[in-house]
């Protein structure tokens, strides 16, 4: 009887379509299926780091913040989460020193640099670009008028 009291609460939840969603992340991420039953004590770093961001992944959360997502994972997982969060829907921030990946997955770019946060319109690229195009402090532009004044 109690049995079919836990497929009730399964089914209700839809359990079975979770244990489907949840084996994407995990595929997706090259987790074997011998890891899905050991202890986090019992795996390596990189390990770790694969099975957290499945854990991470796998409730479908309406807002991520990932640092470093991209560490610790080979090509063919950093494809698969890069299409992930490409279709992903929610609120994503993400910390990363992978340009291209950052190219990938963000629509804004926050910038952060001696205590000041100044956000650009898409990717790593474009802030670059929108940097380099824009002076960020009055007084560079002071700075290059005196010497240009004392160059001529």
């Amino acid at each position: 009887m109690r049995l079919g009291e836990l497929e009730g609460i399964v089914g209700d939840e839809d359990g079975l379509l979770r244990r489907k969603r949840c084996g994407r992340p995990a595929a997706g991420l090259d987790i074997p299926d011998a890891f899905h039953e050991r202890k986090m004590s019992e795996l390596q770093g990189g390990q770790k780091v694969r099975v957290l961001l499945a854990q991470a992944l796998f409730g479908h959360p309406r807002a991520l913040l990932l640092d470093e997502p991209t560490n610790h994972l080979d090509l063919d997982s950093i494809h698969w989460l890069r299409e992930f969060l490409v279709r992903y829907d929610g609120t994503l921030i993400v910390i990363s020193h992978d340009r291209h990946f950052l190219n990938a997955v963000t629509t804004h770019t926050a910038d952060i640099d001696y205590e000041t946060i100044i956000t650009y319109s898409g990717g790593y690229d474009e802030m670059v670009m929108a940097k380099t195009q824009i002076p960020l402090d009055g007084r560079i532009t002071e700075r290059a008028a005196r010497e240009e004044d004392c160059a001529t």
